[in-house]
């Protein structure tokens, strides 16, 4: 049950009503990792916080740079040179007690296999290369958690949320992206304005409140926002039975 803190607290949240208490108490009991406190994920880890989330951890092995401050906002001078994750752990347990919050400060990949929680209710990906979006597909391929996946570059933000139940389906992020295309863009080689990375970053909180909590939403669909001329584009993921990550548990789905 909520106490009365509570219920002042996100009393706005409790007043939609396909979210009300029952969503909040969902959300105040579930954990969620996030790859990557750059861009994306440092907006979303602030989100979520402050919505009342249980839990989250924050993997990032990579330090705060002047280059980040534009578009990174819960970063400043003083931050410079120390862990994006530490920061954002310290930062936002402060402000947020409700919510646990831990910190990695190491990059997502097969050494740290081991100590990525396999029990989490949601992944949320928000790394800013194509090797760790794979590495971290697997992950969630193998132990069965959803993926909620989002980047963002130049003027073109992707989003989608991949459920383990539908991989027969609508397939993995390799069905959609496979490894072998080799994708090179991101904010280091092509540049991003800041707005881009917060309403990419705002989508990917509003995706997984509703996934946690449990309103209904599209599954199996990619969107894609052309930040140039302010439109929003959704088409319908298929799966590759031939895909080398989901394939052969396609097969055990249908």
């Amino acid at each position: 049950m909520l106490n009365d803190s509570d219920f002042i607290r996100y009393s706005r949240q409790i007043m939609v009503p396909e979210f009300g208490e029952v969503g909040q108490l969902k959300l105040a009991q579930a954990k969620v990792v996030i790859i990557g406190v750059g861009g994306l994920g440092h907006h979303l880890a602030h989100s979520l916080a402050a919505s009342g989330l249980g839990e989250m951890i924050l993997y990032d092995g990579d330090k705060v740079d002047s280059s980040n401050l534009p578009r990174q906002l819960l970063f400043n001078d003083a931050d410079i040179g120390q862990f994006k994750a530490a920061v954002a752990a310290n930062r936002l347990g402060q402000n947020y007690p409700q919510t646990k919050i831990s910190a990695v400060n190491e990059f997502a990949n097969d050494a740290l296999n081991h100590r990525i929680d396999s029990d989490c209710d949601l992944l949320i990906d928000c790394s800013d290369n194509f090797d760790t979006r794979h590495w971290v597909n697997r992950f969630c391929v193998t132990n069965d958690i959803a993926l909620l996946s989002g980047s963002v570059s130049h003027f073109d933000g992707q989003l989608s949320l991949y459920h383990p139940q539908l991989l027969a389906k609508n397939g993995c992020y390799h069905c959609l992206f496979p490894q072998s295309m080799r994708v090179s863009n991101n904010c280091s080689t092509t540049g991003v304005l800041g707005p881009m990375v917060t309403m990419m970053a705002a989508l990917q909180s509003l995706v997984a409140i509703k996934y946690l909590s449990g309103i209904e939403q599209p599954l199996g669909v990619f969107h894609r926002l052309d930040g140039t001329n302010l439109q929003w584009r959704q088409s319908q993921r298929l799966a590759d039975p031939d895909c080398p990550v989901c394939g052969s548990l396609q097969q055990k789905d249908t």
